[in-house]
């Protein structure tokens, strides 16, 4: 398979869709029963939904930090809080807890989640102050049984999996290190962790996560305004620019998946950095080239 080049698929520029000036714009995830957008604000405590036909956005203040949240075959959604899991019905905006894996760690917080195709929910839990290793990745069931099925991470990240659903990847982003898995897919068991790519300092710190069709990994990278793609093997074959320092998570969506929808930050960044972007926080749409997969929801 021949990787995308620069000359085959030049930088896309993106476009702000809405300018919500979020502090840390994370877990973007396209709905196709509704045509909608969904993803949170963590430190600001927010649910955003992004209607694409009337071009609206509606957003629900939740009583604690927010990392994930994932529409239920059933109806409604799963979200990933400070406190645990629990399930949240929209547009009403009630919570109601259902997990919590680690009571043992107050300290800690759920981050990032996707569901396979079988309706498993992976979860990261991290540090909420980004010190100690004290993160899991766990896989729960339809039934909220759940396992850890790695740990020792300081903040985790973006889980997304590749076409076959026979590699799940999951990010250390302290480390900046990507991690594959293989993934036996009737029983969620993952054996064989490699390093899949260990960036570089420049390129600030991989984040959300999400897969082409041709198995190409795009990766947010927080602190150093692009997006990179890394193909099947690993290797970085493309990077775009962004407007922002601080990328976040991206997913794809729109018709036919084509559109590749970024979250972003304003967290962390000096008061001169905020005036010359203003679209910083802001959530992005980008035609890249390539087409995404459908997003798959809790079975819970």
């Amino acid at each position: 398979m021949t990787p995308p080049s620069p000359a085959r698929h030049p930088a896309p520029v993106p476009n702000c869709l809405v300018a919500c000036r979020d502090t840390l714009g994370e877990g973007a995830f396209w709905d196709d029963r509704d045509g909608t957008l969904i993803w949170v604000d963590i430190y600001g405590c927010l649910v955003h939904q992004w209607t694409a036909d009337t071009n609206t956005t509606r957003s629900w203040t939740m009583p604690e930090r927010i990392g994930f949240v994932l529409p239920r075959r059933r109806g409604g959604y799963i979200a990933g809080l400070k406190s645990g899991l629990a399930f949240l019905d929209l547009p009403a905006g009630t919570l109601t807890p259902v997990s919590n894996p680690e009571p043992n760690q107050p300290d800690n917080r759920f981050n990032d989640g996707k569901c396979d195709s079988q309706g498993r929910l992976w979860a990261g839990t991290m540090d909420n102050v980004m010190v100690n290793p004290t993160g899991k990745l766990y896989r729960y069931e339809a039934d909220l049984r759940h396992a850890v099925a790695d740990d020792g991470y300081i903040v985790t990240n973006g889980p997304t999996f590749s076409p076959d659903e026979r590699t799940l990847y999951h990010t250390a982003s302290v480390t900046r290190t990507i991690f594959a898995f293989d993934l036996e897919p009737r029983s969620g068991a993952l054996s064989r962790k490699r390093v899949f790519h260990q960036f570089a300092p420049a390129y600030g710190y991989p984040d959300g996560m999400a897969t082409d069709t041709d198995g190409g990994i795009w990766v947010a990278m927080s602190g150093s305004s692009r997006l990179v793609r890394l193909s099947p093997s690993g290797e970085i074959d493309r990077e775009i620019p962004m407007p922002v320092t601080r990328p976040t998570s991206c997913v794809f969506g729109g018709p036919g998946y084509r559109t590749l929808f970024v979250t972003s930050a304003t967290v962390l960044l000096e008061e001169a950095v905020l005036a010359r972007e203003p679209l910083a926080g802001a959530l992005f749409s980008l035609e890249v080239g390539v087409q995404g997969f459908a997003g798959n929801r809790f079975a819970g």
